[in-house]
Formats: C-alpha cells, sequence, structure tokens
C-alpha cells in the first residue's frame, strides 16, 4: 500500500512539473512576442528605435537564462540570431529588413510552444 502512495504521489509532482514547464515557456515567448509585435508596426512605417530592440533583447536574454532549461538551446539560438539581424538592419535603416525579420521573429516565438507540447508527432 505504500508503494501505491509513494507512487501516486511521485506520478502527481511530475505531472505538477511538467503542466509548470509547459506554462513558463508558453508565457515567456508571448511576452518576448508581443514586445516585438509593439515595435513591429514602427518598422513598417519606416521609424524605429534601435534601443528599444536592444532591451527587447536584453530582456531576452535575461529570461534566455531559464528557457534554457526547458528548451533546446538551438531553438533559442535561433531567436538570438534573428534578434542580432533584426538590430543589425536598424543600424544601417533598412526599416523594411527589420520589419521582415521581426515577422519571422513572431512566427518563430509563435510556432514554438508547440514543438513542445508532447504529441504524437513530436515523439515520432
Amino acid at each position: 500500500m505504500k508503494k501505491w502512495v509513494v507512487f501516486f504521489i511521485i506520478i502527481l509532482f511530475l505531472t505538477f512539473i511538467g503542466i509548470n514547464e509547459q506554462i513558463i515557456v508558453r508565457n515567456t515567448l508571448i511576452e518576448v512576442k508581443n514586445k516585438i509585435v509593439t515595435i513591429q508596426n514602427d518598422y513598417k512605417n519606416n521609424k524605429g528605435n534601435e534601443q528599444e530592440a536592444l532591451d527587447i533583447k536584453n530582456d531576452w536574454l535575461d529570461k534566455r537564462k531559464y528557457l534554457e532549461y526547458f528548451m533546446m538551446h538551438t531553438e533559442l539560438n535561433v531567436i538570438n540570431q534573428r534578434m542580432d539581424e533584426m538590430i543589425a538592419c536598424l543600424q544601417t535603416q533598412d526599416y523594411d529588413l527589420a520589419y521582415t525579420q521581426a515577422c519571422v521573429l513572431v512566427g518563430i516565438l509563435e510556432n514554438m510552444p508547440e514543438m513542445l507540447v508532447p504529441s504524437f508527432a513530436n515523439i515520432f
């Protein structure tokens, strides 16, 4: 009887950890995506502030430390690379390309949480 109780508690604990992981990752990625969407409209109107993009990147780097526990590093590196490209476009005042990079970043951040949910397609 004790073994079943311990087993049940362990299963509940692991389930709780898995659910919290999904919530943390999803909320973090949505938060970063929303920040990029706010500056994305400026790029579309040929305006842009490099400092805003740098602030978002610094915020992302702080959050990335925690996401590294739950996600593959290569996926996180793609976001870093796209942010660097977006910032480089702003430095050269190429707002059209900065807008394109922001659109790609938004797409990546929207799709990334779905890749982490356990499903038949992700397992096989």
